[in-house]
């Protein structure tokens, strides 16, 4: 069965943060050319420029979100609160064909209590743009398109309508997005990969593939059995079906309801999670060479070789079962700010 190129990719933990690392730690200045690999735009074309994000709302206070939910938890209504000193990494994942960035984790690492958080920002998270920034949508004819005002479509409205000039990085729509994410949840975002749809499946089938515990049978619209209930080694394609699932059939092909969005990400994180848990091994980085060259053209990150040294000590601790990893799912409330029929997640 053929898997489209559709909404969603999945960014990894293990391949940047750990594999990186202990790359680093291994190989060390062989590996130059894997660095400083940030997808760059050129210079902003004529229009309006904008420097930063000011919500139309009163954002919160940093850390004052509501409480965390956990590794077994289906979610947690409101964005966790983490210390400003923890290492915060933005995880993203593009759909090229679509323009959109529906896989958005916040990687947290606490270094001084050995945890990290992985928390994943609803898709469909409603932005409250200001005046500045609703004007320059009109003045493109694309202030009602149905979305627009999602999270999803940040990076893109940051790189091609308001041509963004704030923020660290050398990619406009990337520096919007960790924008707004500080912005309404308070996380100041220290670096970022951002992985495509090829890019994935590469990094799953260049493990020889990932155990996956599937929940119940899935099928497609058509009745058709494409994953069984229970434990299954899946190569990148397949594991792409699991991860970008939104919609649950029964072997009639009936639809019989899911959460939509939220049923996707729980099968992101858990996926992190178990690919962190079988991947992320000392002897693994034996063969980080041929890792990273394979995705070289699928990642683009802003991690610098003076950088990436830093977090060889968290890849060996992690390696070595120190770090304690929680995985996150943001729900947020259900809203309809357009009139139009089209549902938002309120995160702020």
């Amino acid at each position: 069965m053929k898997i489209k190129t559709s909404t969603i990719v999945l960014t990894i933990l293990s391949v940047i943060v750990v594999i990186l690392g202990l790359a680093y730690y291994n190989y060390g200045l062989p590996l130059m050319n894997m660095f400083n690999n940030e997808s760059t735009e050129g210079t902003p074309p004529p229009g309006p420029t904008i420097s930063g994000f000011v919500p139309a709302t009163p954002a919160p206070e940093p850390g004052a979100t509501g409480k965390p939910g956990d590794a077994t938890a289906s979610g947690s209504f409101k964005a966790p609160s983490v210390p400003d000193s923890n290492i915060n990494i933005l995880l993203l994942g593009r759909d090229e064909s679509a323009g959109l960035t529906d896989t958005i984790i916040v990687l947290s690492i606490n270094q001084e209590e050995k945890n990290a958080k992985m928390i994943s920002i609803p898709r469909d998270a409603y932005v409250p743009y200001d005046s500045v920034v609703k004007n320059a949508l009109k003045q493109e004819g694309i202030y009602y398109s149905p979305g627009i005002f999602k999270i999803n479509a940040a990076p893109n409205i940051g790189s091609s309508i308001i041509h963004f000039t704030g923020g660290n990085f050398s990619n406009r729509g990337i520096n919007f997005l960790c924008s707004i994410i500080q912005s309404l949840l308070g996380y100041r975002i220290d670096e970022y990969v951002e992985v495509n749809f090829e890019g994935f499946k590469e990094v799953i089938d260049s493990f020889g593939g990932l155990y996956i515990t599937v929940e119940e049978n899935m099928y497609t619209p058509g009745g058709e059995l494409v994953l069984a209930k229970g434990r299954s080694k899946l190569d990148g394609e397949m594991a792409l079906y699991y991860a970008r699932a939104r919609h649950r059939y029964d072997k009639y092909g009936n639809n019989i309801g899911s959460p939509g969005d939220s049923y996707r990400k729980e099968h992101q994180l858990k996926m992190l999670s178990e690919m962190a848990q079988q991947v992320v091994t000392v002897d693994n980085v034996l063969n980080a060479g041929s890792i990273l060259e394979s995705l070289k053209g699928a990642i683009y990150h802003s991690f610098s070789l003076e950088d990436i040294g830093a977090y060889a000590s968290i890849g060996v601790d992690y390696a070595n079962g120190v770090y304690k990893t929680e995985t996150i799912l943001i729900k947020g409330e259900s809203i309809d700010p357009m009139g139009d029929g089209v549902s938002y997640t309120k995160i702020y």
